[in-house]
């Protein structure tokens, strides 16, 4: 990889990575306490709150994925970057970087994206009990691959600091 950003932009991004993966690990144990609770309970209060946390979970996904793209090779533009951010980032930019995540990654990312994007306009009350449920339940294996590939990313973040 040849056009490298600085060093101190590549630790500001690991900072970040390593920020808001600790903000994935509280998110993710936000929802596995409210699963039992949303499955058991028709409570708009436990739905509302389990969806925020689900969106809470995607937008620190996409903080990471958005800071990787800032650092390498700049932000998408248009009126579908959010969706766009995720295909990039499953893409190698030849000489620049690895891709950050792999594609079935970003195929298990595009539900959580969809979701945050309707949490964001419906009142809690329409909120679907069975979508709510169902991504909670795939949360820890989405998170696992996306940590899996970040964790991967970052070695070649380190690389790039002891160059």
């Amino acid at each position: 990889m040849s056009l490298a950003p600085d060093r101190s932009a590549v630790l500001r991004l690991r900072a970040t990575v390593d920020r808001e993966l600790r903000s994935l690990a509280r998110c993710e144990a936000r929802v596995a306490n409210i699963v039992p609770r949303l499955g058991a309970e028709h409570d708009e209060v436990v739905l509302a709150a389990a969806g925020k946390w689900l969106a809470d979970t995607y937008t620190a996904i996409e903080r990471i994925l958005r800071s990787v793209a800032i650092t390498f090779e700049g932000l998408p533009a248009g009126p579908d970057w959010h969706r766009e951010l995720v295909s990039a980032a499953a893409a190698e930019v030849s000489g620049v970087r690895p891709a950050t995540i792999d594609s079935e990654t970003a195929r298990l990312l595009s539900d959580y994206l969809g979701f945050r994007h309707v949490f964001r306009s419906l009142y809690a009350e329409d909120l679907r009990r069975e979508r709510v449920l169902d991504l909670a339940e795939r949360l820890p294996a989405t998170l696992a691959a996306f940590q899996k590939d970040v964790a991967q990313f970052r070695m070649f973040l380190d690389r790039l600091v002891k160059a």
